[in-house]
């Protein structure tokens, strides 16, 4: 799914501020995968 959202979203990340979508998009992964490992490690 997130695949396919980066394939449908490509033109546009070309033309806007890739780097900065890059470096966000990362950011939220990381929270959640942060969030994730929290929850099923400390409930």
């Amino acid at each position: 799914m997130l695949l396919s959202l980066w394939t449908a979203a490509y033109p546009f990340l070309i033309k806007n501020d890739f780097h900065f979508l890059l470096k966000s998009n990362f950011f939220v992964l990381k929270q959640l995968f942060y969030n994730y490992y929290n929850l099923i490690f400390f409930s």
